[in-house]
């Protein structure tokens, strides 16, 4: 019976011991922007099982991190092992792209004012880490790895756009190599009904209004007439009215000729009725 006592308490002696000498790992999922993009934010850690399992940090079939604990036998294919507590949080593959994402106005140059981000996706086989799509009116910065056919066009009617691909981070000069500046020229569709009868009309003139300084673009029904034009040209308190989503009877967009989608005056008459009508019965409290 001693005996029997004594290989226990030796086997609870050697859990304890293996236990405690086991590692521990950050722990995350590709699902966990940070578990790609910013290890350093990552809390979650756990356990390995046993002292001979080891930290690791794999990319999945789209390039995204997944850290834990495994054998080392099992940490192949674009995976990275580690022997040390939490070690597992080294950016993976050392060299994942980092490039500006942006755009709109503020993309134009993005040096001034646009802090570059590393790639959440990523393939071994690409040859390229960045892009910028731009024509005179917009421009769009990001990651080749992630980019889509919709990515590469330009908004509005205008969708001919120059697409430029770069690798490597410019070490020179401390950026991406998607940094280059382009000049955009801030324009938005202008015309009013009174004038051009299909103004209305989903948009498709050549007719533009040059801002003298840009706030992006609107489209209005006032009083039976759409317009559409610069949003520097409305007054403060028009252009808070257009930016409100609530508001169907403007509409706010930020980014050149953006403005030509159709004008539903049937729509705007209906919509704000309703609002209306809403905001009468509320003060009634019968809603």
């Amino acid at each position: 019976m001693k005996k029997f006592q004594i290989n226990i308490f030796i086997l609870i002696i050697l859990f304890f011991v293996n236990k405690s000498s086991a590692n521990t790992c950050l722990s995350c999922k590709p699902e966990e922007i940070d578990c790609t993009i910013d290890p350093t934010k990552i809390k979650n850690t756990v356990p390995c099982n046993f002292p001979s399992q080891v930290c690791f940090v794999r990319m999945d079939n789209e390039g995204r991190n997944i850290r834990g604990c495994t054998e080392e036998e099992q940490c192949k294919n674009d995976c990275l092992p580690c022997a040390n507590r939490n070690c597992n949080q080294d950016i993976y593959p050392f060299k994942r792209p980092v490039c500006y994402q942006c755009n709109g106005t503020e993309c134009a140059n993005p040096a001034e004012n646009i802090k570059p981000e590393r790639c959440l996706y990523h393939k071994n086989e690409q040859q390229h880490d960045c892009y910028r799509t731009k024509n005179e009116f917009y421009v769009k910065r990001g990651c080749v790895a992630n980019v889509t056919q919709e990515d590469l066009k330009c908004p509005g009617y205008n969708k001919n756009c120059t697409l430029d691909y770069c690798s490597h981070f410019d070490q020179d000069k401390g950026k991406p190599c998607n940094f280059l500046p382009v000049e955009l020229t801030y324009k938005c569709y202008g015309c009013n009904s009174n004038e051009i009868s299909n103004c209305a009309n989903e948009f498709t003139e050549t007719i533009h209004e040059i801002c003298k300084e840009y706030k992006g673009c609107y489209e209005r029904f006032v009083d039976g007439v759409a317009y559409r034009g610069c949003a520097s040209s409305l007054s403060p308190d028009e252009l808070n009215q257009c930016k409100d989503p609530n508001n169907a009877k403007c509409r706010y967009c930020d980014s050149p000729v953006c403005n030509f989608e159709e004008i539903n005056a049937a729509n705007m008459i209906k919509y704000t009725s309703i609002s209306f009508l809403l905001s009468i019965l509320s003060l009634f409290k019968l809603i």
